[in-house]
Formats: C-alpha cells, sequence, structure tokens
C-alpha cells in the first residue's frame, strides 16, 4: 500500500472499516488502482463497467492485481461472454469477471450471476460497479439488476466508483446507493 498516493490509502482505510461504500472522485485520480487494493483479500471480485473501460480494467489487473485471473466478458458475442462468466465462475483461485452494464443484466447472465450467489464455493466477495451513475435510474435494467444481485450475494463487498454521482441532481443518487447500501433508504 506504500504505491498509493494519500487519497487513495484514505479510500483503502474507509472500505476496510465499512464494506459498502461509494467512490466519488474525478477521473484520473486512480479510483480503480485504490479499489483493486481494497479488495486485494477478496476471492472472486464481478466489476460492471461500460464497454470502453472494459479494457482499462483488465490492464489494471495486470498492473495491480497480483496474479488475480481475470476474465473479460464484456466484448464479443453473446456466446464467448457466457463462456467468459461460466469460467470466471467455475475457477478456483483469484479472479475478477469484468462485464458490461448492457449486457449483464440479460437473461443467461444475470441466472448465471445468482447461480453463483448462492453458493459459497462460486459467491462473489466484491461486487463494484464501475461507472455507478450509469444504475442512476432506479427503473432502469442495469439499476433493477445491480439490486437483485446485492440482495442475492448480501456477504458481498459493494463498491460503487464515479467521477459525477449525481449529474442530473440529488435524485440520481438513489439507485446507486440502493445497490451500494439498500438500507440506507429502506
Amino acid at each position: 500500500m506504500d504505491d498509493l498516493w494519500a487519497h487513495q490509502r484514505a479510500i483503502v482505510e474507509r472500505g476496510t472499516r465499512q464494506r459498502n461504500l461509494l467512490v466519488a472522485a474525478d477521473m484520473g485520480t486512480g479510483k480503480t488502482r485504490a479499489v483493486i487494493a481494497l479488495t486485494a483479500d477478496d476471492q472472486f471480485i464481478v466489476v460492471f463497467a461500460p464497454v470502453a473501460v472494459g479494457p482499462a480494467w483488465l490492464k489494471q489487473l495486470e498492473l495491480w492485481g497480483a496474479g488475480r485471473a481475470a476474465f473479460p466478458a464484456f466484448d464479443g458475442s453473446a456466446k464467448k461472454r457466457m463462456q467468459d462468466v461460466a469460467q470466471a465462475v467455475a475457477h478456483p483461485g483469484r479472479r475478477a469477471l469484468v462485464l458490461n452494464y448492457d449486457w449483464f443484466w440479460r437473461d443467461e447472465p444475470m441466472k448465471a450471476l445468482l447461480a453463483a450467489c448462492r453458493h459459497e464455493s462460486t459467491r462473489p466477495s466484491a461486487l463494484i460497479a464501475d461507472e455507478c451513475h450509469r444504475a442512476k435510474s432506479p427503473s432502469s435494467r442495469s439499476s433493477r439488476a445491480l439490486h437483485r444481485l446485492a440482495q442475492a450475494c448480501p456477504t458481498a463487498r459493494r463498491i460503487g466508483m464515479t467521477g459525477t454521482p449525481m449529474p442530473l441532481g440529488p435524485h440520481d443518487i438513489y439507485g446507486q446507493r440502493r445497490f451500494i447500501a439498500a438500507d440506507l433508504f429502506g
């Protein structure tokens, strides 16, 4: 942790004290690096991100993930992405599954993720929503699916990351917080 900037260390320290966290910081401040450090001891992390951000996660995991296997289920055919999901769930070691917001909520991947949550050996230990403002609308498919996964994996750490938590106003935070800590709003 010595190689982290002071604000990244603060993110890791806060995340150590409270399992669920909203990391709201500008682009380029090292949110991803801090979250990788925070989840270093987690066995299976699942990252939800826009398609354009998926390759950045793979690069950061290669740099800072300390041997964590990365499964990129954010690009390519639906068949290939489902194979990546299945491989990530079945992988016995430390791993990261990177999914995109526009696809993960669909029937097949959602069933696979919910099934993984039911078994201790395959249950994700951390759910990370990068650019979580994408889930700001509580009625969107992504927002509802993130909330459903959070409920199915109650022991998983939940982290939201964004540079713009409330782009249109305070009401934008509801869908994001429902994923991170549903009990905040009831």
